[in-house]
């Protein structure tokens, strides 16, 4: 991704998703990945947020009775990120009173 065509349009909108911009800029990288079919979450989440692996993450989900089970989708929406970060926020919170 970083060497074709797309690769300023991919950096500049992770940058932006990284420092927060949310949903436009989850879209600009969607564009820029689609053409070399890498529209998916294991490239475009920064794994400095949370890297997303689905079946382990929704089957975590599963065992611990969160709503990411259900709101999972392949397509990169930022709903599906929305829970996944309350996902790992209630993870945290729950492994600080252990």
């Amino acid at each position: 991704m970083l060497r074709g065509k797309s690769a300023d349009t991919f950096a500049r909108a992770a940058a932006q998703f990284a420092l927060g911009a949310g949903a436009p800029a989850l879209l600009d990288m969607e564009r820029a990945l689609r053409p070399r079919d890498n529209a998916k979450w294991t490239v475009a989440i920064p794994d400095t947020h949370m890297f997303l692996k689905p079946e382990v993450t929704q089957d975590f989900a599963t065992r611990v009775g969160h709503r990411f089970r259900f709101d999972y989708e392949p397509r990169l929406e930022i709903g599906v990120y929305d829970s996944l970060l309350d996902l790992t926020r209630q993870t945290e919170l729950e492994l600080a009173e252990l």
